[in-house]
Order: C-alpha cells, then sequence, then structure tokens
C-alpha cells in the first residue's frame, strides 16, 4: 500500500500546561469584567468585535496589560517562549528568538463563540485552554488547501474537515499554529465560561552593529 508523504513543515503542534485554576479564573473573571478591556454582549451592552458572536467577548483589543505578563502566568510565559522556539525551528523559520507579540483573553458563556479569522502580523499563533467544560466547543481551523479541494470528488460524508479540522478544546491543552490558518470555534454548549488564553509570536533576527574602522 502506498504510504502518505507530507509536503513541507507541519503547521499545528498540540501541547499541555497545566494551569492553577484556583488562581486564574478569578483574575481572567476579573480582567475580563473591566469594560474598559472587552467588548462583549451581556447585560444589554452590545459588543463590537465581528469576531465574538453570540454571549462572547475578547481583550483582544486592550491596550493595557496582556495575561502573559502576569505575575500568575511568568511559568506559563516561559513554557511559552521554550515551545515557540522548538516549533518555529520544526517550521524552517530563519530567526535568532522568539518574542510574544501580545496576549488576550475569550470569554464564551452558552451559545457564545469565535467567527472563523486569521492572524496578521504574527509568525506563530497559540491558543490555551485554561477551561473548557465538556460541551462548551472545540477549536476548527480550516484546510489552506481549502479552495483547491473544492473542485475535487470528494466524499464529504467521510471526510470530517470539510467544514473545519476539529481539535478538541480541554482543559490545559494548548494548540500552536501558523496565523495564516483560518480558525474559529464552535459554540460553548455547556452552562460553564470557556476560558481561552490567545497568544501572537513573531520570529525576530538579532541586529548586527558595525563598528567604524
Amino acid at each position: 500500500m502506498a504510504m502518505p508523504k507530507r509536503l513541507g513543515p507541519a503547521v499545528v503542534f498540540e501541547s499541555d500546561y497545566r494551569f492553577d485554576k484556583k488562581i486564574l479564573l478569578p483574575k481572567l473573571l476579573e480582567y475580563s469584567n473591566n469594560e474598559v478591556n472587552i467588548n462583549h454582549y451581556a447585560d444589554n451592552r452590545k459588543y463590537t468585535s465581528t469576531l465574538e458572536v453570540g454571549k462572547a467577548g475578547s481583550t483582544a483589543f486592550t491596550t493595557q496589560e496582556c495575561p502573559h505578563t502576569w505575575p500568575e502566568l511568568q511559568g506559563f510565559t516561559e513554557y511559552l517562549l521554550q515551545e515557540a522556539r522548538q516549533i518555529c525551528t520544526q517550521m524552517n523559520y530563519d530567526f535568532d528568538d522568539v518574542i510574544i507579540l501580545r496576549s488576550w483573553t475569550n470569554r464564551h458563556e452558552r451559545g457564545g463563540w469565535t467567527n472563523f479569522h486569521t492572524h496578521m502580523f504574527s509568525d506563530l499563533v497559540a491558543a490555551a485552554y485554561v477551561s473548557a467544560p465538556p460541551n462548551s466547543g472545540d477549536l476548527m481551523i480550516i484546510d489552506p488547501l481549502e479552495n483547491h479541494w473544492f473542485g475535487m470528488p470528494i466524499n464529504t460524508k467521510k471526510i470530517e474537515y470539510w467544514n473545519g479540522y476539529r481539535f478538541p478544546a480541554r482543559d490545559n491543552k494548548v494548540y500552536f499554529f501558523a496565523p495564516f490558518l483560518r480558525h474559529g470555534t464552535e459554540p460553548n454548549d455547556s452552562d460553564e465560561t470557556r476560558w481561552v488564553i490567545s497568544i501572537n509570536f513573531k520570529c525576530v533576527k538579532r541586529a548586527i552593529s558595525v563598528e567604524n574602522s
């Protein structure tokens, strides 16, 4: 039987990080309840982000502190950078180091979800699930070759990725992926809140100093 061969580097990576939810969930709740930070639909206030649908919110547009700078997440930030450096190496990026551009939190109550989108001006993205109760919806990533596969004689009853690859959302699960991948979430069908921390990374090159001769 012919064996499949992959073209190019991997673009999605799965990892885990154990969050201290007793400490972190109250912090996320306080942070997201700050009207300066979050755009959401709750208590008769209309959300302004086109990405967050239903009873959902995001701190993606805040100019204030980002979660990865919190003392409570120092270990998580170190883990992110270590993983990102290894992943960017596997993706054959040309870089000297990896930095975190920014991070934010997404909050989804019952019926809330994030619409499909991509991430501009970054080289790597991560979605970290602090709390993902059963039936709270999974991460969905669209095949980047979707437009090319569309005209092929595919039996759509036998594949799950026609409307997106499904990546199970679980507590402490972290997915790293290429920023050009179109992704979103399923609606939260749970009565509990789904909490996600998202991170944008950038590969950087060291400046070369030139001494005057």
